[in-house]
Formats: structure tokens, sequence, C-alpha cells
């Protein structure tokens, strides 16, 4: 097994950034087209695939480093999973708050961070 890179991870990060603000932007017939290929799972997640393509364990995710969770609980995550094909009223806030969970989790290689690992801020900013 090979070992994954803070750079990987802050790629595959801001991977899944760019992969939530996609489907952000998908009117609602092309979210609940059954041939869309971004969804909100663990199969269309950067993230996932980097850290957890086996599906046995979250730990070294940054989600997980923040929540202590496996499978992104204790996140927006599942709100918005379930908003996927609803109307823009419903799925728009959800996928926000799911955008706004990750661009929180951009935090890595600050003064104080050893040996180059990940650094997850808390709840209120601080690292």
């Amino acid at each position: 097994m090979s070992t994954i890179t803070q750079e990987q991870i802050a790629a595959a990060l801001e991977d899944s950034i760019a992969h939530w603000k996609r489907m952000r932007e998908m009117p609602l017939e092309v979210r609940c087209d059954s041939k869309t290929r971004e969804r909100p799972n663990a199969i269309s997640c950067p993230l996932c695939l980097l850290i957890n393509p086996d599906e046995d364990g979250c730990v070294g995710c940054p989600v997980y480093e923040r929540t202590k969770r496996d499978w992104c609980f204790c996140t927006p995550y599942h709100v918005a999973q379930m908003s996927f094909k609803r109307p823009d009223h419903l799925w728009h806030p959800a996928a926000d708050a799911e955008i706004a969970f990750l661009e929180s989790l951009r935090v890595f290689d600050q003064p104080g961070t050893e040996n180059g690992e990940l650094r997850t801020t808390d709840e209120g900013g601080e690292p």
C-alpha cells in the first residue's frame, strides 16, 4: 500500500469542492437523469476514491480528521445527498452547506503542523 501525501489529499479536496460546485449548478432534470455521472456519493468523490477506495474506513480524510466519524457523518453531506433530486430551493442550500464545509477543511502545511500532516480547524476556524 502506498503512502498518500498531503499534496494528494489537498488536490483531492479541491477536486471534491469542484465536484460539488458542478453538481450544485446542474438543473433538476439533469440531477434526476439516471445517466448523470456526477452524484453525491463515494464513487463520485475524489477524497473517497483516494483515501477509502475499498470502503473500509475514512482515517486520513480531512472530513474524518475534523469529525472523527466515517462516511461523512456529522457533516452537511447526508442532507445534501438526500436533497440531490429535489427542487433547487431545497438542493441549493444543502449543496452550499456541503461546499462551505469542504472549503473549511483547506488548512494544510500551517506553522506548527508536524511532518507535513494535515491540520484541520475547529468549528470556530482556529487551528
